[in-house]
């Protein structure tokens, strides 16, 4: 009689799996023949390419630029394109007046108007469908330049000996047209010299590096004189750059200024790797910055706050390198952004190495 028992339950247990499996069945056959399916799965399907449209280096007289993506349908139902909303100066040129047939795509030209904007642009693209349930996005970068620009407008020149008069400081210029421009020292003012370290070829980009000098003693009283450096191109009729330097004694530099750290060196990092860097400072500041990002940095370096790792009066960062990055120099800035809407900046050096 128990043994009945069970041989009943267990033959229930097995119609109603069979039951359940049929129903299941049912659901997405009719989803299917109505022109439906599950919504992970048209959203799998249903895409941009490419997701990230890279207008990479662009001069200030070039605005404004056009490029293209592609709406990909890659499901059995068609395609409606129901809004497109974009901003800071994007326009959609011009979306499909009728649905975007199955398994086809359809190419969306795009403009966007740089003028007034410059350094580093960032904006977003969302396209509502009607086979997706969150909008799709398109994401849009790139930098706009100048003829020739610094990496950084403000220079922090050091007098390591207090018997002496003599500040100096290192700083950048990069240029994209220009790769064998050089500046007429005569024109730098009384007190200043400059020294060309290096010139070479990054991404496309001339970087030379200067070292500079300043014959220039900060006041006694831990007032920190600020002067400027104007640097005139010598072989292009090209506006002319200017560099903001302050001048201070290492001791008391280091102890008013809000960062302390001068620069970041990184010796040498591997494509994939991670390495951790430490950033002094006055501790109110540094609790207040919020944001941290590279600034002519290779697009392959990245910079992320730890939040797990706390010290006070220090910050603690974390640079990734992408596994596919090429060997090369490191340049460019740490930008630091504050709640109070301050920003400082921090030279970065280094190189990457072969794996």
């Amino acid at each position: 009689m128990f043994g009945c028992s069970l041989k009943s339950e267990n033959m229930f247990r097995r119609i109603k799996k069979i039951f359940d499996n049929s129903l299941t069945v049912l659901f997405v056959y009719l989803l299917t023949s109505l022109g439906c399916s599950p919504i992970t799965e048209i959203e799998s399907v249903v895409h941009l390419v490419p997701e990230t449209l890279d207008f990479g280096a662009i001069r200030e007289g070039d605005s404004p630029v056009t490029g293209e993506f592609t709406i990909v349908n890659d499901t059995d139902s068609p395609l409606e394109i129901l809004d497109v909303i974009s901003g800071c100066g994007c326009t959609v040129l011009e979306t499909p007046s009728h649905p975007i047939a199955p398994h086809d795509s359809y190419i969306v030209p795009i403009k966007i108007d740089f003028s007034g904007k410059s350094g580093y642009f960032s904006n977003s693209v969302f396209i509502r469908t009607s086979l997706t349930k969150e909008p799709l996005l398109m994401n849009l970068k790139g930098r706009i330049v100048e003829d020739i620009w610094l990496s950084n407008r403000t220079l922090r020149c050091v007098i390591e000996n207090e018997n002496s008069a003599l500040a100096t400081g290192t700083f950048e210029i990069r240029t994209i047209d220009y790769s064998d421009i050089v500046f007429d020292t005569n024109t730098c003012g009384e007190g200043f010299s400059i020294q060309e370290l290096s010139r070479e070829d990054i991404g496309g980009e001339t970087v030379i590096k200067f070292r500079v000098n300043v014959d220039y003693s900060p006041n006694k009283h831990g007032k920190h004189e600020i002067c400027q450096l104007e640097l005139v191109p010598a072989n292009y009729d090209i506006k002319h750059l200017t560099l903001q330097i302050i001048c201070f004694y290492k001791n008391e530099g280091i102890a008013m200024a809000p960062i302390h750290t001068m620069q970041v060196n990184i010796s040498q990092i591997k494509p994939g790797e991670q390495c951790r860097v430490l950033i002094k400072g006055e501790p109110n500041i540094l609790s207040t910055i919020f944001d941290v990002s590279l600034v002519n940095a290779t697009k392959e370096l990245s910079a992320v706050i730890c939040e797990t790792e706390t010290q006070i009066g220090v910050l603690f960062l974390s640079l990734s390198l992408d596994g596919d990055a090429s060997p090369g120099l490191i340049n460019g800035q740490i930008s630091l952004k504050t709640t109070s809407g301050n920003s400082y900046y921090i030279p970065l050096f280094g190189r990457i190495v072969d794996n």
